[in-house]
């Protein structure tokens, strides 16, 4: 991408990352604005009945949001795109949309996850699908410092990152462990020092678990305001860590479980 106008934009690869984008419009939500859906058009007449059934979809979504769809050839494609699993489908966005966190923005009774010093865009979207899947309300980024690798973000988040709101903690992670606690929210962070098992911490809302990256761990001035640490106990002796995405995933499927589903 060379010129100015395509240095504003990202590209969404694949139709799962833009019906993704497409469903966070239709839930009044847009998680971004889309300029353009590009369409590989050696497969808009040889790609199937799949590949037209969603040639359809994407075809009737621009009609209602007014967004185009455009035939563009396959090396078009290849010049944009990152991968070569797109499937001759690809979009041209804007920035993901990132709102500040404040006292509006908190759910009553949710589940949210803010994480501090998640490096890996990989791993934060993995994280972000479990934690969709699980049902969680939110997640917050201090400072919005992964924005950059969106593209990235959606497509291994399965669409993820474009439905569940994320936030930015503008003030600081600190700043943000208070709003939660003024709205009537426990706050754990995942850690060893000082912890419990989680499957005795009872994870239940209202709740922020705190996860920190897979190099730099939690600050220590983070988790010295949490309420408490909660550690993933192991089947074996083994001085391992596991991944951000793993250990958000069995946390966020806890606090599910708890909340009776």
């Amino acid at each position: 991408m060379n010129s100015d106008k395509e240095n504003v934009y990202t590209i969404l690869e694949g139709i799962t990352s833009v019906s993704a984008c497409i469903k966070s419009m239709d839930e009044g939500v847009p998680s971004r604005d889309i300029a353009e859906i590009l369409v590989d058009s050696s497969k808009v007449s040889g790609g199937g009945d799949r590949f037209r059934r969603r040639l359809a979809y994407l075809r009737a979504k621009s009609a209602e949001y007014g967004f185009a769809v455009r035939e563009c050839s396959g090396d078009e494609l290849a010049t944009l795109t990152s991968g070569t699993t797109h499937g001759g489908i690809a979009a041209r966005v804007g920035q993901r949309k990132i709102k500040p966190l404040d006292a509006a923005n908190i759910s009553p009774h949710g589940f949210y996850m803010l994480f501090d010093g998640i490096e890996d865009p990989y791993s934060f979207g993995y994280s972000l699908r479990s934690l969709y899947a699980a049902g969680a309300d939110g997640v917050i980024i201090p400072g919005g410092h992964l924005i950059s690798a969106d593209s990235t973000i959606s497509r291994s988040s399965a669409g993820a990152y474009e439905l569940l709101p994320v936030y930015s903690a503008d003030g600081g992670a600190v700043d943000a462990v208070g709003m939660f606690r003024a709205a009537g929210y426990r706050i754990l962070c995942s850690g060893i020092r000082d912890s419990v098992s989680y499957l005795d911490a009872g994870l239940s809302r209202p709740l922020v678990i705190v996860m920190g990256g897979e190099k730099r761990g939690i600050s220590s001035s983070l988790a010295a305001v949490c309420d408490g640490c909660v550690r993933i106990g192991y089947g074996r002796q083994f001085m391992g860590s596991l991944s951000t995405a793993c250990a958000v995933s069995v946390l966020a499927f806890e606090v599910l479980r708890n909340s009776g589903n």
